[in-house]
């Protein structure tokens, strides 16, 4: 749940965010596969995100669309929150995520020293959407 503090729900300078998740009136979820595509209002995109990734992708902490974009958040309290465990996905998601990881890394130059579903996945899959949305 987001806690009010004004200055971290609409920074000073950005676009005026419209927050669509979590809300009170929907007893604070969080979304992930189309149901956070339909949330942000870009539902279209949701044949293309099945070819990108498998069902149970990301869960969002929060959502909120501007009139640049939509406002995709991942909360972390501390550091060690970005070594998650490894994808528990199986052998076909799993293959699925390494195509999808190994296209962002090509894309951003990134070399392969570290497989991301191993000791980075939450964080790397988070990187992985955001890549993907911006394709």
């Amino acid at each position: 749940m987001i806690q009010c503090y004004p200055d971290l729900l609409q920074p000073s300078g950005l676009p005026t965010i419209e927050w669509v998740s979590p809300l009170a009136e929907d007893e604070y979820a969080e979304y992930r596969d189309e149901a956070f595509l339909d949330r942000l209002g870009i539902g279209h995109l949701t044949a293309s995100l099945k070819d990108f990734w498998p069902q149970r992708g990301p869960q969002w902490d929060a959502l909120g669309v501007t009139s640049s974009g939509p406002v995709l958040v991942e909360a972390k309290a501390h550091v060690r929150e970005f070594f998650s465990p490894p994808s528990q996905a199986g052998q076909r998601s799993r293959k699925q995520i390494d195509r999808a990881f190994a296209s962002v890394r090509a894309d951003l130059g990134v070399g392969r020293a570290t497989d991301w579903s191993e000791l980075y996945y939450q964080y790397a899959n988070r990187i992985a959407f955001l890549w993907w949305l911006r394709e």
